[in-house]
């Protein structure tokens, strides 16, 4: 073997750094086939997003009198009583009694949780419809190719975040072997 000779043994026809995901036949490796499922999935997905932000945004419109019913009567407490808007408490509330500050605390925290579970429940019913036509455009398999596309995506993310804490639990370990 002389030593300005490069010797290669490899596919024919194939290039450098370009992965093989289809047989010379035209039919999709296994490799193929997951990455296929994984970018339906992740296009699906996208779609998904789309569509369920489109519906919910629709069913936030149909249900602002609502909100703002809360929100309004939430603030005008929370004013009346000077109590702190985030928490119900806090605020200058010596003209009332303990009771009075108390039912109004109680009443702004009702509000607030009515207001978040009706936003929850227009959060479930968006994503419902969300998912109803993805399912109605390109079948009930689309919804297994998404839930594929998340679970390769986690496991991709664990993956890195665990190869990153491990590289730095290494580095420690040597600088601390170092000092002594």
């Amino acid at each position: 073997m002389n030593q300005n000779e490069l010797y290669h043994h490899g596919i024919k026809g194939m290039k450098w750094g370009v992965r093989r995901y289809q047989n010379p036949d035209g039919t999709l490796t296994n490799k193929g086939k997951k990455r296929a499922r994984y970018k339906r999935g992740e296009s699906y997905k996208e779609e998904l997003r789309t569509a369920t932000g489109k519906e919910y945004k629709r069913l936030k419109a149909s249900h602002k009198k609502q909100f703002d019913k809360y929100y309004e009567e939430a603030n005008f407490i929370a004013k009346k009583y000077g109590l702190d808007e985030d928490d119900g408490g806090g605020g200058d509330t010596t003209r009332y009694t303990e009771e009075q500050i108390r039912n109004a605390q109680n009443k702004y925290m009702n509000l607030m949780d009515e207001a978040d579970y009706l936003d929850q429940k227009i959060s479930e019913k968006a994503t419902k419809a969300g998912k109803e036509y993805i399912a109605n455009k390109y079948g009930d398999t689309a919804l297994d190719d998404i839930q594929y596309y998340d679970s390769t995506n986690g496991k991709m993310v664990a993956g890195i975040l665990i190869a990153t804490y491990s590289t730095v639990l290494v580095a420690a370990m040597m600088s601390s072997k170092k000092r002594t």
